[in-house]
């Protein structure tokens, strides 16, 4: 390990000569260079999902896609939720202003609480699904 350190080193040390650099600026970078050596430690391992096991790359491969999936979907949701009540307001105020009926407020108001309440069901089923 120490003679591939020193091997490496000593390496990046005639790489960073090579650049027109001065010996103190070579050595200063190569002694940090070394210090860093520690950083270079293993990264932990992930947690696999559930259902996979471990080296199973296409079982991997499948439940992050689900996963994926599953955020997509409920971004969609969380998009519905948002413009549905912000439609509802806007049809509000042209009520307010006289540029729109109660009928079409309390239509609005029940198509968009219809949408809302299938677009829960869906997420619902996806997710079950997924």
């Amino acid at each position: 390990m120490s003679k591939q350190l020193f091997v490496s080193l000593r390496h990046r040390l005639a790489l960073l000569a090579d650049k027109g650099r001065s010996f103190k600026t070579t050595l200063v970078i190569g002694a940090l260079s070394l210090m860093a050596h520690p950083a270079f430690a293993d990264l932990p391992t992930a947690i696999q999902p559930q259902g996979v096991q471990a080296g199973d790359m296409p079982g991997l491969w499948r439940a992050l896609l689900k996963a994926g999936v599953a955020v997509i979907v409920l971004g969609i949701g969380a998009v519905a939720f948002y413009k549905i009540p912000m439609g509802a307001l806007k049809k509000w105020e042209e009520y307010r202003d006289g540029r729109a009926e109660i009928a079409e407020v309390k239509e609005y108001f029940i198509w968009g609480s219809i949408v809302l309440v299938a677009i829960v069901a869906i997420l619902t089923t996806a997710a079950s699904i997924l």
